[in-house]
């Protein structure tokens, strides 16, 4: 076999030139103020027939046999972009804009379905891939004039520092809406495809077949892929366990989807949607699989979709007017239609309802993506495959003009401001975004199981945001304490509910060693209970130690026995601007949040008075210096906790030993909670939280929770 004729060799050669001129021109068109999408298409026009592809000896051609090679790989980056895309998908955003988005997707889905619906029958049968099976193809154009690109609107939000606008968030919720009824109308239109007819029944049948899909994921499978992310985070270790558990349950729905006759893509999208709405799924996975996807398939899946695009069929005038007859469609029909579903559904006004048409018009990567799969189900003949790969380029170049001329002249109103400054504090703050809590939790002697945790840590537990996975786990030397361990953790969990919280036993005998190992597993945070009178040399007193010195995410150490009633109504906060006292400033004022109205949260400052006979002549002014600072700090704290919806005094004393001035202030205030920040490194044989943390914990009147910021 000659070289040309080596499949593996023109399969790499085409990825190498594919990837690196699509990065390339993507990079031009971001620095051109476009998105990456343009230039990484236009890479595959540049190569492609309508340009350079007749010069480079057929290397860069499509396979038609649907061979491995070009088809197979965008079939693999289509299922990565469909998985990101269910990833980004926000199930409580969508509820929470659900009457205004759902109209303005309702208005642009209609409107635009029926309109292309319109044009398609209008469209000459040179266009259709089958001319004797003309229904699925043109409920396939009304599918795609109805789409829209959540990222290519979420980029436009994000370059105007308007994305967690009002606006900005029903604007994605409606395209997530979009995209769903998208994605299921196509999965219909290819069941009706693959059928030997074009009937109601089996129109009926295809869209049986969806609602089935949807409804297994919604039940059965949100169990299974919360129990399989729950194992695998819980008894596996090794890095990329949870990317590689998406990308397997991913595939496996895609498996499921298309063995249903339903297209693959699907279950890949129901996947990602099933994850997205996981609050034990870390941060990192979608990070990782994000730079996975935009790095290296996305740029390929573009270029070979461009590599399909022959722009010398828009040569002939009568195909012209189809792609600028199919342009004024997409951009009419949803224009008109947000603009009707913003305004007389959702009572919106002018300006926002056409910033609504102006943003949710961008096809971008969704519509190429739908022309793809039509174009290899033989749906789309290639003239109409360029046709709709023109669309969704330039409504993408579009977008940004309308949305940035129609944003500007939609105004902030007084509680939006308010909620944009909550969710800046939430967004650095360490309670609100913790998604897993480590509890490690001793068995109790036999006969005394019942004990269950000490009362200040069940009460913290339920002061956390209600969206934190909690791990009750018990380490025990001896495999047969297991079953009593598991029964009491259990009793334990139960007790907890609504919490989701589970059990989980270790059988070592080194606990530090398999408590840090524990919390290496995705965790936020770490909560123990700090003894009233610990014993250094004891088992106890090592685990303390050696959590706090080593673990990788921050611990929060709880001491004292509240009465039976308590709630921190009146928590205090001793601080000095340093980061561990601002994350304890930020804790206070999450717990006070939870507690509810009538929280209040008190943050002390002390000044160190210099003593002596014998004073520096500068001493008045160092004293002046130091007063001027405290108040600074106290103000860059006060805003922090206004602007989290809690109230805030603030108080400047000046004492020569800080601690004793802080349990002062606590006995004087009646505080029920004491929130004190410190940063334990590691280094030396022992924890020292410091002399004055310790006096704290010693002689505090009050419940205290020390915070050890990492």
């Amino acid at each position: 076999m000659g070289v040309a004729g080596d499949p593996v060799l023109r399969l790499l050669v085409q990825v190498a030139v594919l990837l690196a001129v699509a990065r390339l021109l993507g990079e031009v068109a971001r620095r051109l103020g476009q998105p990456a999408v343009v230039g990484e298409i236009l890479a595959g026009v540049l190569l492609g027939p309508s340009l350079l592809g007749p010069l480079l000896g057929g290397w860069l051609d499509v396979p038609r046999d649907h061979g491995v090679g070009l088809d197979t790989l965008q079939l693999l980056a289509a299922m990565f972009l469909l998985l990101l895309t269910g990833l980004e998908m926000d199930l409580s955003l969508v509820r929470a804009h659900l009457r205004t988005a759902a109209s303005v997707s309702l208005g642009g889905v209609v409107v635009t379905f029926a309109s292309g619906l319109l044009l398609a029958r209008a469209m000459p049968d040179a266009l259709v891939g089958d001319p004797d099976h003309r229904l699925p193809f043109e409920l396939f154009v009304a599918t795609a004039m109805s789409v829209s690109a959540i990222p290519v609107i979420a980029k436009v939000l994000m370059d105007l520092g308007l994305l967690r606008r009002t606006i900005g968030q029903t604007m994605l919720a409606s395209g997530m809406i979009d995209d769903a009824v998208a994605w299921s109308l196509l999965a219909v239109v290819l069941g009706l495809a693959n059928a030997e007819g074009a009937s109601a029944l089996h129109l009926l049948l295809a869209a049986s077949k969806v609602a089935v899909l949807w409804a297994v994921v919604g039940t059965v499978g949100r169990w299974a892929v919360a129990l399989l992310l729950q194992q695998v985070q819980d008894r596996m270790a090794g890095p990329g366990r949870l990317l590689s558990l998406v990308v397997v349950v991913a595939f496996g729905l895609g498996a499921v989807s298309h063995a249903l006759g339903v297209e693959a893509v699907l279950g890949a999208f129901a996947a990602g949607v099933l994850f997205g709405s996981m609050p034990r799924l870390p941060s990192t996975v979608r990070h990782h699989l994000e730079a996975l996807t935009i790095g290296v398939f996305a740029p390929l899946f573009f270029a070979v979709a461009g590599l399909r695009v022959d722009l010398r069929a828009l040569a002939e005038p009568r195909l012209l007017g189809v792609a600028l007859a199919a342009l004024a469609v997409a951009v009419g029909g949803k224009l008109v239609g947000t603009f009707l579903g913003a305004r007389l559904l959702a009572g919106k006004d002018t300006w926002t309802a056409l910033a609504f048409g102006a943003g949710l018009n961008a096809r971008g990567a969704v519509e190429i993506i739908l022309a793809s799969i039509g174009l290899a189900a033989g749906i789309l003949a290639e003239p109409a495959y360029t046709v709709i790969v023109m669309v969704a380029v330039v409504t993408s170049l579009l977008a940004p003009f309308g949305l940035r001329f129609a944003l500007a002249r939609v105004p902030l109103d007084a509680d939006e401001q308010v909620r944009l400054r909550r969710e800046a504090a939430e967004a650095t703050s360490l309670l609100p975004q913790a998604r897993r809590a480590l509890v490690p939790v001793r068995l109790r002697p036999a006969g005394r199981e019942d004990e269950g945790l000490r009362d200040v840590e069940a009460r913290l537990l339920r002061l956390l945001p209600g969206k934190v996975a909690v791990s009750l786990v018990c380490v025990v030397a001896a495999e047969e304490d297991r079953g009593r361990a598991q029964a009491f953790l259990g009793r334990l969990a139960r007790d907890l509910r609504p919490l989701d919280a589970q059990a989980r036993v270790i059988v070592a005998t080194d606990v530090v060693g398999a408590l840090l190992e524990e919390s290496a597993r995705d965790y936020d945070l770490v909560l123990l209970g700090f003894p009233a009178d610990p014993d250094r040399a004891a088992g106890l007193g090592r685990v303390l130690d050696g959590v706090l010195r080593y673990a990788p995410c921050p611990v929060l150490l709880a001491a004292g026995s509240p009465p039976p009633d308590w709630q921190p109504r009146r928590l205090l906060v001793p601080t000095n601007g340093s980061r561990a006292s601002v994350r304890a400033a930020e804790t206070a004022f999450s717990l006070a949040k939870a507690a509810g109205p009538g929280a209040e949260v008190t943050v002390v400052h002390v000044v160190r008075e210099v003593g002596g006979l014998f004073l520096p002549p500068t001493a008045a002014l160092d004293e002046r210096r130091a007063w001027l600072a405290a108040w600074g700090i106290l103000k860059h704290v006060q805003e922090l906790g206004r602007a989290l919806g809690v109230a805030v005094t603030s108080d400047v004393v000046s004492a020569v030993e800080p601690a004793g001035a802080v349990l002062t202030e606590a006995r004087l205030i009646g505080a029920d909670l004491l929130v004190v920040g410190t940063e334990v490194r590691p280094g030396g044989e022992g924890v020292h939280l410091g002399r004055q943390v310790e006096r704290m914990l010693a002689e505090a009147p009050c419940v205290v929770l020390v915070v050890n910021a990492t």
